[in-house]
């Protein structure tokens, strides 16, 4: 048995319909069940429960040692793919190619837009594969900003100390933190190319406290004059 609680639904209607997704995991095993029953209930409300019954009779499980993204076995990219003699230098002292994580995702980083989920071991250069969507961001939108947020504070300091080495020196970018154990000059956030953030830092109160001083072009109002 298990019980899952998704997301709640405030709404004083009582006749709307809504409609949510959800996934319900289940053991790995050979003989799966011919079929299994769920029932769903409500914590608020009495006779609103239901029950629906899935057929897994003919379902296909993947191998064991499933990889959700295959890795293609091309060779591995050279420095030169970044195309810009700067940004090689960026990596000059820090790899001399990139490896097959990092080269399977190049393309969709660092030539296009698109939204990427990397999901990889510790030490598989996954900072790397974040620095190639900041070099990114850097060449096509050089006016906005971009934002680390890093999973821990130590992490978060890590990262801290080698981009405000490297991108001032070899890029000419301008790093900020905003992890509340230094609050910046609104002045030096708004020029800042980079915000280093710390995902304990990220919640609504202590992150709107230090933004909502920012000017903004769609907060402006203008006044009015007052008429005498």
């Amino acid at each position: 048995e298990m019980c899952i609680r998704d997301r709640s639904i405030t709404t004083k209607s009582r006749t709307k319909e809504f409609e949510t997704n959800f996934y319900i995991p289940f053991p790995r095993r050979n003989n799966v069940g011919a079929e299994y029953t769920f029932l769903m209930f409500s914590d608020s409300w009495l006779e609103a429960d239901d029950s629906a019954i899935v057929n897994l009779k003919n379902i296909e499980l993947p191998p064991e040692d499933y990889l959700h993204t295959k890795i293609d076995p091309k060779p591995l990219l050279p420095l030169n793919a970044l195309k810009n003699p700067v940004y090689e230098n960026f990596y000059a002292n820090v790899l001399t190619k990139f490896n097959k994580v990092q080269t399977h995702v190049f393309d969709k980083l660092y030539n296009t837009d698109s939204n990427v989920l990397v999901g990889a071991p510790t030490g598989s250069g996954k900072t790397v594969i974040g620095e190639l969507a900041m070099l990114r961001a850097f060449s096509t939108r050089p006016k906005e900003k971009v934002v680390y947020i890093g999973p821990l504070k130590a992490l978060t300091k890590e990262r801290l100390r080698d981009w405000s080495d490297r991108l001032p020196r070899l890029l000419g970018k301008s790093v900020v933190e905003l992890t509340g154990d230094y609050t910046p000059d609104m002045n030096a956030l708004k020029k800042a190319d980079l915000v280093i953030t710390c995902l304990l830092y990220t919640s609504p109160s202590p992150r709107d406290l230090s933004t909502s001083r920012m000017p903004s072009s769609a907060c402006k109002k203008k006044k009015k004059k007052k008429k005498k």
